[in-house]
């Protein structure tokens, strides 16, 4: 499993990086993509809790074909996503890569009158798939118990996973 202390081994993050490029050319289903992509990553990261979720822009929901968590275990179509508050509207709707903290979710939803989404985990972060400037998804990591799991230097990883995956999820449809 991925590193619990925070500090990535770069040796270890390229060859991941090269992994997953691999697998996203060589797997057939988006299934198939989606586990590996989290075993590999699981070489680098704690993803005990981890989900794909993607964006439908003609529903304005979001769904989650593949998801892994310890605590949530309903992952259901969520609509209306341009209005939501939530980190993960956040990211999909800023088209922007974000980390907070159990402190700060909770800020925002007391501050912006939000909803919480599932159980409070001690630190969240979450990256936008995106392709020619459209928004596919989101790709999310969150830890139940450490808030110092993910740090903001792990979003350039995230994100060029992101980018990987938005170009394969276009390739396979």
């Amino acid at each position: 499993m991925g590193t619990r202390s925070g500090i990535r081994n770069a040796d270890t993050t390229i060859q991941v990086l090269f992994e997953i490029s691999s697998v996203l050319n060589g797997t057939s289903t988006l299934g198939e993509m989606y586990k590996s992509i989290h075993k590999s990553l699981g070489r680098i990261f704690n993803v005990d809790n981890m989900y794909i979720a993607l964006y439908n822009e003609d529903k304005d929901s979001i769904s989650f074909p593949y998801h892994v968590a310890e605590i949530d275990k309903d992952f259901v179509e969520v609509f209306e996503i341009s209005k939501k508050q939530s980190m993960i509207a956040k990211v999909i709707n800023k088209k922007k890569a974000l980390l907070a903290t159990k402190d700060a979710l909770m800020k925002m939803v007391s501050k912006e009158s939000g909803e919480l989404v599932g159980t409070p985990c001690q630190i969240w972060i979450g990256v936008p798939i995106i392709i020619k400037g459209r928004v596919l998804g989101a790709l999310v990591l969150q830890s139940y118990t450490s808030r110092d799991m993910f740090k903001k230097s792990d979003l350039t990883i995230l994100s060029s996973v992101s980018e990987q995956v938005a170009m394969a999820i276009e390739r396979k449809k």
